[in-house]
């Protein structure tokens, strides 16, 4: 009986190991931190900014429409779509008249950012 449990333990211990482990990289962080985003509206354009990212080789845009005259600007991202991606340089120009609301997040070849950068929105005209 102590046998047997004896391999049963080392048949669920080594996998779990082995997966625990599989994740390291050399000590590398594979995180990317959320940038940080501003959106101004200016005569029927919408320029959304970004800060750099140390190791972001791209971004990606998200936004989602809102009225501004019945709703207030989205809180979270949950429903955001993507707008732009492999954007490399700040800012970028979304051509629109509608309210939005914009995040951005960050990646490289080993993924994304953590999170979305803050909402920023704007009204259109």
């Amino acid at each position: 009986m102590k046998n047997r449990l004896l391999k049963i333990g080392l048949f669920v211990i080594l996998p779990l190991t082995v997966i625990f482990f599989s994740g390291c990289g050399g000590g590398e962080s594979f995180a990317l931190e959320a940038p940080g985003c501003t959106a101004t509206w200016i005569t029927e354009i919408t320029w959304v900014a970004w800060s750099k990212v140390e190791g972001a080789d791209y971004y990606e845009v998200y936004g989602i429409k809102y009225n501004k005259d019945t709703e207030s600007p989205p809180s979270n991202t949950k429903d955001f779509k993507l707008i732009q991606t492999n954007l490399t340089k700040s800012p970028y120009q979304h051509n629109t008249l509608d309210d939005y609301s914009y995040a951005v997040k960050a990646f490289n070849s080993k993924g994304e950012s953590s999170d979305f950068s803050n909402i920023a929105f704007t009204w259109g005209d």
